[in-house]
């Protein structure tokens, strides 16, 4: 009896002694992997902070919309149907409009060169206007006539990003206009040869036809800007 009790005894310990060992080799792998996961880390913020030798990093230009005293743009309103029409860039800061634009552009995926204008219509008028906008014209300073291509008709929705098919799909130009309601697309003028669209503060005068029996002419406005 006193020999199986021994026995039993002796079988229990050599069992523990095997836990014990497997719970040190697990604590020791634990602590090796620990101690690569902190050597890695500390590679990488040293390669990243770079404190020895560090250069500063170049300054990048980020362009910022900045509004002069007054800009310009197409004006025309229907007195019958009591539709309000502007076209105008989509910027009134020069520089900011011109980078804003070629954005767009390369983001709707489209191949001419050219520049990105806001086409606002607004119905002002008592009834429900159905627009099924079919041209756009514009003429310059210079005598030059320019003609807009809606989105739907140059980009290229198959390499467009997400935000390009976005614009597409806002600046659709046949929709239902509620009275008091307005909507803002964007149109596309593009380059003739070289010489690239001017700014629509540059337009003089124009025409849109909203539908077969709805043409607005579009006259050079001046908007002045409040300052504080």
């Amino acid at each position: 009896m006193e020999e199986e009790q021994s026995n039993d005894t002796e079988v229990a310990f050599v069992e523990s002694a095997k836990e014990a060992r497997r719970a040190q080799w697990a604590l020791n792998l634990l602590v090796l992997l620990s101690a690569v996961a902190g050597a890695v880390f500390f590679g990488y913020v040293i390669f990243t902070i770079k404190p020895f030798g560090r250069t500063e990093p170049e300054p990048i230009n980020v362009p910022t919309s900045s509004v002069g005293e007054k800009f310009g743009m197409l004006f025309g309103e229907d007195e019958t149907t009591g539709v309000v029409v502007a076209l105008r860039d989509i910027d009134e800061a020069p520089s900011y409009r011109e980078q804003l634009s070629e954005v767009m552009r390369k983001d709707m995926a489209i191949s001419s060169l050219g520049r990105v204008y806001l086409l606002v219509v607004r119905n002002d008028g008592d009834e429900t206007v159905s627009v099924d906008a079919q041209s756009l014209t514009a003429a310059d300073d210079n005598g030059k006539s320019w003609s807009a291509r809606w989105l739907s008709d140059v980009a290229n929705l198959a390499e467009a990003d997400a935000n390009g098919r976005m614009r597409v799909a806002q600046s659709a130009h046949k929709f239902e206009l509620e009275k008091g309601d307005e909507r803002q697309l964007y149109v596309f003028i593009p380059s003739t040869g070289e010489s690239l669209p001017p700014s629509g503060e540059d337009f003089l005068d124009g025409e849109l036809r909203l539908s077969a029996n709805l043409r607005i002419a579009l006259k050079h406005k001046e908007i002045k800007v409040s300052t504080p």
